[in-house]
């Protein structure tokens, strides 16, 4: 098993990793839900009180905050989560962007190269491979991940291989979730 890959990562690159973080971490996602709940019964409250202290237009207001709420807010969580992420991403890793890096993958490690010097990850340090329809993103014990494009391969069908192979050898978790979108 020994394959090579050249590519380059752009700002899409790693938002798509920050946010499928962010979709499968447990934490953030309950965290998204009691924001939601939050607002939801704040407005709801705020409208009774205001009914129960006879101010029906104000009532009435913040009843039609709360269904608003119910309908839109997971649609603004989306939106102002990605936003998040985006800037983040351009001011954490804005030269690193259209940058080569080599990836070659050997029977023991992964060797990454870029502008900024080289890594070795022995294979025992991987984790998970997890794989949606355009990366694949190589977790490591340290929490790193390794981001792999897959729309600037050359030999997407040679490297998927190579992942698929590496999952069974090294019993290592493989997540495809070709269909995944943030949301």
């Amino acid at each position: 098993m020994n394959i090579k890959a050249k590519y380059s990562l752009d700002d899409n690159d790693y938002l798509a990793y920050q946010l499928y973080s962010a979709s499968t971490n447990d934490w953030i996602k309950t965290k998204r839900k009691k924001e939601w709940a939050f607002t939801a019964i704040t407005f709801i409250v705020l409208g009774m009180l205001f009914y129960s202290n006879d101010n029906i237009f104000l009532g009435n207001y913040f009843a039609g905050a709360a269904i608003l709420t119910a309908f839109c807010f997971p649609f603004y969580s989306r939106w102002r989560y990605k936003n998040h992420y985006l800037r983040h991403t351009r001011e954490v890793h804005k030269n690193s962007f259209g940058k080569e890096v080599t990836v070659t993958i050997t029977d023991s490690t992964i060797e990454a190269n870029d502008y900024s010097g080289q890594a070795s990850i022995n294979l025992s340090q991987l984790t998970e491979i997890n794989e949606t329809g355009q990366h694949f993103f190589l977790m490591t014990l340290s929490g790193q991940a390794l981001i792999v494009p897959k729309t600037k391969l050359d030999n997407l069908q040679g490297f998927s291989s190579t992942i698929k192979e590496l999952s069974v050898n090294l019993n290592i978790k493989h997540n495809i979730d070709n269909d995944w979108k943030w949301k």
